[in-house]
């Protein structure tokens, strides 16, 4: 197999620099909560007293779910001191900085091959668990989506904007030092905040109709895609069930199967109906398997309800698990993958031996490294572009998704 380093680091000293500001006023001066890419102390290398595995998970475990925050997790211990990895050990050195061991720590862990770094996750600590008996401590870190989640920005009515221009806009209040990377998306008439809602909040809002999916990639830059980009992406590469993927999962659940979809658009002032819209499949499919109501969405930014009602019984009648690969570190090619394809990548899955053939969207990586083994299991939905098949059956045919 081959193997990559990996460097874990943590910042205790110092407060992270820069402006964050709520409702147009800067909180503790210029001196201010903000992205790993503003903060001005040291990271301290504590790659050593990593335990193994690392686990990572970036993305989404379901497509209609838009914005979910990748997280690191790993334990800590130093033998010759059992206790300096407690967080409420004031004796500490840890604690011996300012502000020292507490939560919204900057975190991040690199990956190394051949002398290249690769950033697998850029975040903050989010809680970390010490226990008297191992005398090691779990740290637990999510990435800046953790951020978003606890900023409630105020934004006067922008009269019409794209949802790419609005993430852009609506990142500057988390951080605006660092520019998300964004497709342009649908069109909305309007946006405004009021202050009573995160950013996370006003995304996920926004993302419900535009169906498209924000991440923070491994240097902790938000991304945005719209709903239809992965569908034409050109596949990163071919994956091959035995040889590069150990283990492979696919299924079928009634439970994720709708038949019916309802769409409301709403005035933003008043909450009143606006206008409505509904979708249904064809009778065929509810004679064979029942009638089934997706969420129905209200929303102000509604654009073109019928064509997203359509999409959401489109997406309602797979009915088709995720497809899960394992793939490993098997040799120099593979491992590069997994260091560099982010969520939405687009892999052609072979299998000779199940039946599983086609290309695939990668809705959530989960990673799992420890000494000699770097190993990921990548969630995947079939692209409806081309035929994806299990067992010579065709999931979903040649027609694709044709929102927005």
């Amino acid at each position: 197999m081959t193997n990559a380093t990996y460097r874990l680091e943590v910042a205790f000293d110092e407060n992270v620099a820069g402006v964050f500001t709520v409702d147009g006023s800067a909180l503790d001066g210029t001196d201010g909560l903000t992205d790993v890419g503003l903060f001005s102390g040291t990271f301290d290398d504590v790659s050593s007293d990593a335990q193994d595995p690392y686990r990572v998970v970036v993305g989404t475990d379901n497509l209609m779910s838009q914005t979910q925050p990748g997280n690191l997790t790993v334990t800590v211990s130093r033998v010759d001191n059992p206790s300096f990895w407690n967080p409420n050990n004031p004796a500490s050195p840890l604690n011996s900085n300012v502000p020292g061991f507490i939560p919204m720590r900057p975190v991040k862990l690199i990956a190394t091959l051949s002398g290249v770094d690769y950033s697998l996750f850029k975040g903050f600590l989010r809680h970390a668990t010490w226990n008297s008996t191992t005398r090691a401590c779990e740290l637990y870190a999510e990435d800046m989506l953790l951020w978003a989640s606890r900023v409630y920005p105020t934004i006067a009515s922008t009269g019409t904007i794209t949802v790419g221009a609005l993430i852009t806009l609506l990142w500057s209040f988390v951080d605006p030092t660092v520019t998300p990377i964004c497709d342009v998306g649908i069109t909305l008439d309007d946006f405004s905040a009021d202050g009573t809602r995160s950013v996370t909040d006003l995304m996920t809002d926004v993302l419900t109709v535009d169906l498209g999916t924000v991440y923070v990639n491994g240097n902790g830059v938000p991304v945005y895609e719209q709903h239809d980009t992965a569908l034409t992406r050109a596949p990163a590469a071919t994956i091959a069930v035995t040889s590069q993927a150990s283990e492979e999962q696919s299924g079928i659940d009634l439970d994720d199967i709708f038949t019916r979809a309802s769409v409301e658009k709403t005035d933003p002032v008043t909450g009143n109906i606006v206008s409505t819209w509904s979708a249904l499949a064809d009778p065929v499919f509810e004679h064979r398997l029942g009638r089934a109501d997706f969420p129905p969405i209200s929303s102000p930014y509604v654009q073109d309800g019928g064509a997203l009602a359509s999409e959401l019984v489109t997406q309602g009648l797979e009915g088709k698990q995720p497809l899960q690969l394992t793939v490993a570190n098997i040799d120099d090619t593979t491992l590069l993958l997994m260091l560099q394809s982010p969520p939405l990548t687009v892999f052609t899955v072979t299998d000779a031996f199940g039946g599983s053939t086609g290309n695939g969207i990668v809705q959530q990586i989960s990673q799992t490294i420890s000494v000699g083994l770097h190993q990921a299991e990548y969630l995947m939905k079939s692209r409806p572009q081309t035929a994806f098949t299990v067992s010579g059956s065709a999931l979903d045919g040649t027609d694709g998704l044709r929102y927005p």
